[in-house]
């Protein structure tokens, strides 16, 4: 993956779908294999009821920070919706963006962190909270846009407007630049970034 120094290493940053269903020995395994310190769950307590929560033994060999970020119930401007001609996934992201991002300072924070690194980010199925979350992070660091929509696609392989409306969401914030200034991610932090998942 290239960025504008260089490009992201191989196992420091993975993006996923929701692990805790897996069996206890797969988990520990692909922990101590990768060498994973930090696992960031974004979703909400009900998901982690209805999809499965982690093994306790699991979580004494991780940090886990369980981080929710609600998708369902969420207040919904019809008549924007109607105008911006949006699916209920498009008025989400645009949502998420406008009045629901702090789990993408948070995202970065723990990238920032050399003891955070290796690290999982997952929600549920890994494309919406967690795509756009890592989508923003690898634009932060010069990642080419069709380069950046060709890795949101491979776990969203029919949602390529999803991610024009991302876009479109970002542009509306006044491009990466602005959205990231306005969650408080100042540039040391996206050097620090750089430091721990680039050469």
């Amino acid at each position: 993956m290239p960025t504008r120094n260089g490009r992201v290493k191989n196992g420091v940053l993975f993006r996923s779908s929701h692990l805790a269903a897996l069996p206890e020995e797969f988990l520990l395994n692909f922990v101590y294999e990768n060498k994973i310190k930090t696992i960031i769950d974004l979703r909400t307590p009900e998901e982690i009821v209805t999809h499965g929560a982690y093994p306790p033994s699991f979580l004494e060999n991780v940090n886990y920070v369980n981080h929710p970020v609600y998708c369902e119930g969420i207040p919904v401007d019809e008549q924007l919706k109607k105008d911006k001609g949006y699916d209920g996934i498009g008025y989400l992201y645009h949502h998420l963006l406008a009045f629901d991002a702090s789990f993408i300072r948070m995202v970065f924070e723990k990238a920032s962190s050399i003891d955070d690194i290796p690290m999982v980010v997952h929600c549920i199925a890994g494309k919406d909270r967690t795509g756009i979350s890592i989508a923003l992070l690898l634009l932060s660091l010069g990642t080419p846009i069709d380069i950046v929509k060709e890795d949101y696609l491979v776990s969203a392989p029919n949602q390529s407007l999803h991610f024009d409306i991302f876009m479109k969401e970002l542009g509306a914030e006044g491009g990466p630049a602005s959205m990231l200034k306005r969650l408080g991610i100042e540039d040391h932090m996206i050097r620090e970034i750089e430091e721990n998942i680039t050469i």
